[in-house]
């Protein structure tokens, strides 16, 4: 599978925002866990999800290396693992944020509406 300098410098722009993911993923997750841990049983599902499952997300950058090889047609394979691995990268951060922080603005929508009018 050979491509030009430039395929392989937008296969790396593919691979890093997934690497970043993961360092994000297995630096901050376990910081959230240990903070909901004495509400485990009570987490939404998306949060016991992420919980259960962000140690998954080191295999992300493959999901960019693997579109490179599966793309059909060869000229294009740089563009489609870079537009793989910001798209998906972006998708996984804003599920990851927005889980780890979902019971956070539950609790935060409670207090406001138990203090009336």
């Amino acid at each position: 599978m050979r491509g030009s300098s430039k395929d392989y410098w937008l296969l790396l722009g593919g691979i890093l925002p997934a690497l970043v993911v993961v360092a994000a993923a297995y630096l901050y997750v376990p910081m959230f866990i240990s903070m909901y841990l004495q509400v485990s049983s009570h987490l939404p599902p998306q949060t016991a999800l992420l919980f259960a499952g962000y140690r998954w997300l080191a295999l992300l950058p493959l999901t960019v290396v693997a579109a490179w090889f599966a793309w059909p047609q060869p000229k294009h394979r740089g563009v489609a693992s870079l537009v793989c691995g910001v798209v998906v990268s972006g998708v996984v951060l804003s599920f990851g944020w927005w889980a780890a922080y979902q019971p956070q603005l539950i609790l935060a929508a409670i207090r406001a509406g138990s203090h009336g009018p």
